[in-house]
């Protein structure tokens, strides 16, 4: 994994550099209010343990609504689904739709802070030295909690 971030993300940083990123999500997204580098957090929320009960679903959701910044979401499909039902409405939290690597590599770099329960999404964030809060419960990445 390390060496895989150190290679593509300086392919990530020549493709998506000089608000490219931004033109880049706009084309698939028109929805995407303006963002800054530093200025969202990026958020994923796709495993059974946050996702299965719908309260602790919008339990999350709520949280993010509530952050002092914009939140970008690339929503997994599965995630996208459980949040239909629960109808929520956002004016914080931006959902798009999921991104390629090279693009997650450049939002996560970028980003104020990620807040996901992804294993992989953690790990390449301490990385990338991008703060990360982790919703779960264990992580295989104890290196990534060094600073609570």
């Amino acid at each position: 994994m390390v060496d895989a971030v150190n290679r593509f993300m300086n392919i990530s940083n020549k493709r998506y550099s000089n608000s490219k990123w931004l033109e880049t999500l706009k084309a698939e997204n028109p929805h995407i209010p303006l963002l800054k580098e530093k200025e969202y957090y990026l958020a994923t929320i796709h495993r059974a343990e946050n996702t299965d009960d719908l309260m602790k679903l919008q339990t999350i959701f709520t949280a993010l609504e509530r952050l002092d910044k914009p939140v970008l979401i690339p929503l997994h499909p599965r995630t996208q689904k459980l949040v239909e039902k629960l109808n929520i409405s956002f004016r914080n939290v931006t959902i798009i739709q999921p991104v390629g690597y090279l693009l997650m590599l450049y939002l996560t770099k970028n980003a104020y802070m990620v807040v996901t329960d992804s294993g992989g999404l953690q790990k390449e964030a301490y990385l990338l030295k991008t703060p990360c809060t982790t919703l779960r419960n264990q992580t295989e990445w104890i290196e990534t909690l060094e600073n609570g």
